[in-house]
């Protein structure tokens, strides 16, 4: 019975370490992603300043062009 416990605890710490693993990685590519190529450092200082200052104007667009891009897939 013990030796039961202690594979399932084994088992356990091991998805957990590559649960782990995993989303370290992950972050480590969204992290790339966002800081790589993507827009111009103005472009997003810009979006950034935008947003702070009037962020349900920003989040309003956001909403538009979620809903614009949507009904544009539905149609197809």
């Amino acid at each position: 019975m013990a030796a039961r416990a202690a594979d399932s605890l084994t088992d356990a710490r091991y998805a957990v370490e590559t649960a782990t693993d995993e989303v370290l990685r992950t972050s480590r590519r969204v992290r790339a992603a966002v800081e790589g190529p993507g827009l111009p450092r103005a472009v997003l200082g810009f979006v950034q300043d935008i947003t702070r200052i009037a962020p349900l104007a920003m989040l309003s667009v956001a909403f538009l062009a979620g809903a614009m891009l949507t009904s544009r897939q539905r149609r197809y």
